[in-house]
């Protein structure tokens, strides 16, 4: 069993396992860092419509790449023909990428190896050399774009990792670099660079001879190649003393010893307690509440902590606050982020803040060692021309506006009566309102003071019986007790005594007189309180016709109607007609007679005859056919349930 020399000299399971966990989480992590899939185009390039331009490999492009002289891409184009006009399409994506990611990803690749694919899909096509460029577009003329060497030459990693861990081929970027590189011996000829290319491919041909199909050939390409993972990649192989060494790393593979260390180590900081920090030991450069003070105060004491939230929560202003903390107190910093947004927003905080000499920014342009170095010298100048600075006046007042908050939130927080609450609880149940929801309604003095928890959970209660009966308070229910004004108990009660009179003695007895009446007449049945009350209104007004008359009034009053009425109009032409027309003086006679004989004047007669009439028409077609008669005045349905019927 293999050992390992610890601090009593004996290798212990839990090293072990450590170990092996933090081996296996390499392994993981590498795979995840290095694709192998048909979608790594550096892996299994496949040409890509507006996203590839291949070249020609000719003495002309060996010359360019030697002497590193712009040159008019066409001047390299294997025809008239190829699509230079994707050209521009290519040097747009390599510049997004250099300004979102800070990948420098605009390559030309030189040199393909392809071989048989073991999964029996698509072969590798696999490029070898890729040499930084850039493209100089020249307003519309794409014909006028000119390429550039922009960096040293570089072997594909990705076809490195394949040959070291699949295909089992030795070979090393120093020695295809070194068999690319110019010679510069004067008894060598003119086409010793077209030479020093075709030794790479000769080298990789033989020393991948025992490849299944494997070949290596003249290509070029232009296009935008990622493989900067590869770095992560390489630093997990070459730091495994380092990650095997480190709490943390081993935490996060899964070693539950170094989970619990971590675990045990954590401070829990007080935020009541960041006020007790001098004004000299607070390095906040940008605003800052408790929450985030506290990580700051954890992770300067060497915690290891993970911040997170949604956009806008502050996690920017944590980042700058702790960078100055940091450094204020003799620390290093390294601010690493996917895109360029996240670094420029610290950056200009710090700048804000007249901090941004003590951050490099590596990103992008700034990334070449000349500009890194300019950049440590300003900072040192800097440094070195600053004055002492006068901190009293702005430490005082710190202080004094600390307290002042200190004394604000306190009052905020303290329980007050008669609600027992705090302003902050009662703030926040007021804003958890509806913003439509307002009240006139106020209380002042000793009525505010009544309302207690209690009174107000007793409130809450009445509330809560009230609520089914909503529309009634609102006065939109369809119930007849609706708008009642009920003063007093004892107005309730009598209300309910003679609603239940009602319900359970003149009802009853309604409905069987109202039987008898729509049998004996055979007029339809009335359907609601309204209908018996125009029901009723029709038999008391028949009976005050037949108090005068006799019943057959009821058939002849149209008719005497028609001829009487003529004769009520007025003036000479009417008094006329009365003495000269023989129907008016036979149906005033008629009239007489059935109002059993006692004589009135025509004008009295024609006003009985036309309520006769109005009843006869009412019962026999209003009644008997549901319509109801506008002339008829109702009473209110209060009046009708508090009043006996009959």
């Amino acid at each position: 069993m293999p050992t390992e020399t610890t601090t009593n000299g004996v290798r212990t399971p839990e090293s072990l396992s450590r170990e092996n966990l933090i081996d296996a989480a390499r392994d993981g992590w590498t795979s995840r860092l290095i694709d192998l899939s048909r979608r790594n185009n550096l892996l299994f390039y496949k040409p890509v419509l507006s996203g590839t331009l291949e070249l020609s490999v000719t003495p002309k492009m060996m010359e360019f790449l030697t002497d590193g002289e712009s040159l008019p891409i066409r001047d390299l184009l294997a025809s008239e023909q190829d699509h230079i006009s994707n050209v521009r399409a290519i040097a747009r994506k390599g510049l997004e990428n250099l300004e979102e990611k800070g990948l420098s990803t605009l390559y030309l690749a030189l040199g393909k190896c392809t071989w048989a694919a073991g999964d029996g899909g698509r072969d590798p096509a696999a490029a070898v050399l890729l040499i930084p460029i850039v493209l100089k577009i020249k307003g519309q003329d794409i014909q006028a774009t000119e390429i550039q060497v922009a960096g040293e030459t570089e072997v594909n990693p990705v076809l490195l990792h394949i040959f070291h861990k699949e295909l089992n081929v030795s070979v090393e970027a120093e020695e295809l670099l070194n068999l690319f590189s110019p010679q510069h011996d004067s008894d060598v000829n003119e086409d010793q660079d077209n030479l020093n290319f075709n030794a790479v491919l000769d080298r990789l041909n033989t020393v991948a001879s025992n490849v299944p199909g494997f070949r290596a050939e003249p290509f070029a390409v232009v296009g935008n190649f990622s493989f900067q993972k590869l770095a992560m990649v390489k630093d997990l192989e070459n730091r495994r003393t380092e990650l095997l060494a480190n709490d943390v790393v081993a935490a996060i593979a899964g070693d539950n010893a170094a989970r619990r260390k971590l675990g045990t180590s954590q401070i829990e900081t007080d935020p009541s307690c960041l006020d007790a920090i001098l004004p000299e030991r607070e390095f906040a450069v940008v605003e800052a509440d408790s929450s985030q003070q506290c990580a700051i105060a954890g992770i300067s004491a060497g915690q290891s902590a993970v911040v997170h939230g949604p956009p806008g929560t502050g996690k920017s202003q944590t980042i700058t606050n702790l960078i100055a903390t940091l450094a204020a107190n003799g620390q290093k910093v390294l601010f690493v982020a996917e895109k360029r947004a996240a670094l420029e927003v610290v950056m200009n905080r710090l700048e804000k803040a007249g901090l941004d000499h003590l951050a490099i920014d590596l990103h992008g342009a700034e990334q070449t060692p000349k500009k890194v170095m300019e950049r440590v010298a300003r900072t040192l100048t800097t440094i070195r021309e600053a004055g002492e600075p006068v901190t009293e006046s702005v430490h005082e007042q710190f202080v004094d506006r600390r307290n002042k908050l200190n004394r604000h939130d306190a009052r905020m927080h303290t329980v007050h009566a008669p609600t027992a609450q705090t302003v902050y609880a009662m703030q926040g149940t007021l804003l958890r309102l509806p913003s439509n929801m307002n009240s006139t309604l106020r209380w002042r003095g000793p009525d505010l003071m009544q309302i207690t928890p209690k009174a107000s959970d007793r409130v809450l209660d009445l509330l809560g019986e009230a609520a089914g009966f909503e529309t009634l308070f609102n006065r939109s229910d369809p119930s007849p007790w609706t708008g009642v004004e009920l003063k007093d108990g004892r107005t309730v009660q009598e209300a309910v005594d003679l609603a239940a009179r009602l319900t359970y003695e003149h009802l009853p007895q309604l409905t069987e007189y109202l039987h008898r009446v729509v049998a004996s007449s055979q007029l339809r049945f009335p359907k609601t309180l309204g209908e018996v009350h125009d029901l009723l209104l029709l038999l008391d007004q028949a009976e005050q016709v037949l108090t005068s008359y006799k019943p057959d009034v009821f058939n002849d009053a149209a008719n005497l109607l028609n001829a009487m009425s003529p004769g009520q109009s007025g003036g000479l032409k009417a008094l006329w007609y009365r003495l000269t027309n023989g129907a008016y003086k036979a149906a005033y006679k008629q009239s007489i007679a059935l109002r059993n004989g006692s004589k009135v004047s025509g004008s009295i007669a024609v006003k009985e005859l036309t309520e006769a009439e109005q009843v006869h028409f009412f019962g026999s077609v209003g009644l008997r056919l549901g319509r109801q008669r506008r002339s008829f005045q109702r009473e209110p349905l209060v009046t009708q349930f508090t009043r006996p019927l009959w």
